[in-house]
């Protein structure tokens, strides 16, 4: 009687609360990831060599309303559960490496944070103009209202987000040995693929942005296990999942 009591003292009771917040960010992580292959898969623009709105336009004109529409609702997910999943990745590695953690946290959250209002809101203008017609002004309102200051400075910070961002966090894992070295090798190199891009500009974007997100996703998954499994208390060795 007296060892169960003991045990009880030495073993304290998770909440559920901590549980859930575990579930879903470790949720996040994987279905973060997917969801950014998904959108890049369905990325009308990203099937034919031209960058940019122009690319998006012309390939929504030739897209499937099933593929733009999977482009679109795969978007909003992304660009709500990515930054997520990057920061519970970063959070997983704070404690030993809170320098790289934190520079590649602020990097996820300048460059994403206006993702969800102003990436999904140019995507679905662009659609709406190209299902109206193309209209040549409103094309070329578009195109202007991407290029002005505002998107300017959004589609500037958008890089070091969306690349370096994660770089920074696979740099952390791997020092933080929170994951195996392999997937966080796998992290850091993911995003630096589109730096291949000048080298391959006949091919259409779609190779290299798949391969980037499909090392993403890959090299995230043990992260999420890692996160479900990291002691919810200092004096717990494994966390009970």
């Amino acid at each position: 009687m007296e060892h169960m009591k003991k045990h009880s003292q030495t073993k304290p009771v998770v909440p559920v609360i901590y549980r859930l917040q575990r579930y879903f960010l470790a949720a996040s992580i994987v279905l973060g990831m997917a969801a950014t292959l998904l959108m890049v898969l369905t990325n009308p623009g990203y099937y034919n060599t031209q960058t940019g709105e122009a690319g998006l336009l012309a390939g929504y004109t030739h897209a499937s309303t099933l593929m733009v529409q999977l482009y679109l609702f795969s978007s909003i997910l992304t660009f709500y559960l990515l930054p997520i999943g990057l920061l519970a990745m970063a959070w997983l590695a704070m404690r030993r490496a809170p320098w790289l953690s934190s520079i590649g946290s602020f990097l996820v959250l300048l460059g994403m944070l206006p993702l969800p209002a102003i990436g999904v809101a140019i995507q679905a203008l662009s659609y709406d103009v190209v299902r109206a017609g193309s209209d040549p002004a409103l094309v070329a309102m578009v195109q202007h209202f991407n290029a002005d200051g505002v998107m300017s400075f959004y589609n500037t910070v958008d890089v070091p987000g969306i690349v370096f961002g994660p770089m920074f966090i696979g740099i952390a894992l791997w020092r933080s040995r929170a994951v195996p070295v392999w997937s966080a090798v796998t992290v850091t190199i993911s995003r630096l693929v589109v730096f291949l891009f000048p080298l391959f500009a006949s091919l259409p974007g779609v190779y290299l942005q798949s391969l980037s997100c499909s090392l993403l996703l890959i090299g995230s998954l043990p992260a999420a296990f890692a996160l479900l499994k990291l002691p919810y208390y200092e004096n717990q060795k494994v966390a009970d999942i």
